[in-house]
């Protein structure tokens, strides 16, 4: 039964290892994280840090709108947030 256990685990480990692998989308190195905005690769070098909000709040109606910000969130320095929010007028 050990012997069997010890064989999943290593199967499950490299199945793992394999299929979670990120490449840089600039180099193509192995990546450390993925853009929070994309979800592109980003390695070391690529890799540059940009304020996101996590989410926004109000403590009253009558309270200015504030968010919670991360300072330092993985951005691939690829794509481009936009400052300004996109309108959807179908989802109304």
């Amino acid at each position: 039964m050990l012997a069997h256990r010890a064989v999943v685990r290593y199967a499950c480990r490299t199945f793992w290892e394999r299929w979670c692998a990120v490449d840089c989308w600039t180099c193509e190195k192995t990546a450390l994280g993925a853009c929070r905005f994309c979800g592109r690769g980003a390695c070391r070098e690529h890799a540059q840090q940009r304020p996101y909000i996590v989410g926004l709040y109000r403590g009253r109606a009558n309270d200015t709108l504030r968010a919670v910000v991360v300072e330092d969130a993985l951005h691939c320095g690829v794509c481009h947030p936009r400052g300004e929010p996109v309108p959807l007028p179908d989802l109304d």
